[in-house]
């Protein structure tokens, strides 16, 4: 049921939509954070869906499966999708498990028929295909997991990537998000512990303005200036 209702309020939440053609100077439209699409000067960590046409609050990224973006209002029911998705799977295969050595037992003991044999290798495909599926869930959940762990998102992570493997440049410092683990849960999740497997509740936070600790380079930059 959890699984389901994660799924129904992730597919139909709005996932932090910004209005479009909201009025800026002539200036802010040649900026870098303007964005042409919807006409609007994107607030820090928003992004453009080219699927949705607008721009998403802290958007995660566009959703096949729940035809929807991952932003903001529902990234923690998509995280939740992942974790009863793989507990689900992980029941399953347990069941199945236990089905098979239930059959197996029969064959070797009683000699039943062949279709018992038939129907164990049924079962045995079954049971390792769920366990696969469990498994390919539970890395997705663990990677977005740790991505709200230090307060980034798949596009940060991307970007984080093409700096580590190209000379391309972005100069952001994604780390001054980074306020330490339970921060980063409770902005999320919330500080409730009852409600943190329950697709329940909003972010702390409004998407528009973000609490920051102070960067690397401005630390050396300040040293720089006292010296």
């Amino acid at each position: 049921m959890m699984l389901f209702w994660a799924l129904y309020r992730t597919w139909t939440i709005d996932p932090g939509f910004i209005p479009k053609h909201t009025l800026v100077d002539y200036d802010e439209t040649r900026q870098r954070d303007y964005c042409l699409q919807c006409r609007i000067k994107r607030p820090e960590r928003s992004h453009h869906c080219s699927k949705c046409k607008r721009c998403v609050l802290n958007m995660d990224h566009h959703c096949v499966w729940t035809a929807n973006c991952i932003g903001l209002y529902n990234r923690k029911f998509f995280l939740l999708i992942l974790f009863w998705g793989s507990v689900g799977m992980f029941q399953a295969t347990l069941l199945g498990i236990t089905n098979i050595y239930a059959l197996w037992n029969r064959i070797w003991v009683y000699d039943s028929l062949d279709f018992n044999k038939v129907k164990a290798g049924f079962i045995f495909l079954l049971t390792f295909s769920q366990f696969l599926n469990g498994f390919g869930l539970y890395y997705f959940f663990w990677n977005n997991f740790k991505l709200i762990a230090i307060n980034i998102c798949t596009l940060d992570q991307m970007i984080l990537e093409i700096e580590a493997t190209t000379k391309r440049k972005y100069h952001t410092d994604l780390t001054i998000y980074n306020l330490g683990f339970w921060y980063n849960f409770y902005f999320y999740f919330g500080k409730n512990p009852l409600l943190w497997f329950i697709p329940v509740g909003r972010p702390l936070g409004d998407g528009y303005n973000w609490d920051k600790r102070v960067s690397s380079r401005e630390m050396s930059e300040n040293a720089i200036q006292i010296e």
